[in-house]
């Protein structure tokens, strides 16, 4: 529990999520998420099963990345973390 519990705290920084997903996603030459522009989403989302029953999903941490561009925003991704113990 407490193994979890420390992993959800430390990618719920900013420059350590943003980490995480350059390593995983990018490679060195491509534009890359900066942590300034993230932001914590709600971890709880709800969704309709196949048989059209509500349903919830939890993840550890979620986060959106939003940049501003010509003043008007411009929300570019919704990104979660979940951890399997």
């Amino acid at each position: 529990m407490y193994k979890d519990l420390t992993a959800k705290s430390l990618e719920a920084k900013n420059d350590i999520f943003a980490k995480i997903f350059n390593t995983l996603f990018f490679s060195s030459d491509e534009t890359k998420i900066m942590p300034e522009y993230l932001t914590d989403e709600p971890t709880e989302s709800i969704y309709t099963d196949y048989d059209g029953n509500y349903r919830n999903m939890y993840r550890d941490v979620c986060k959106k990345y939003s940049v501003q561009d010509n003043n008007q925003y411009l929300s570019l991704v919704c990104l979660g973390i979940e951890n399997q113990t």
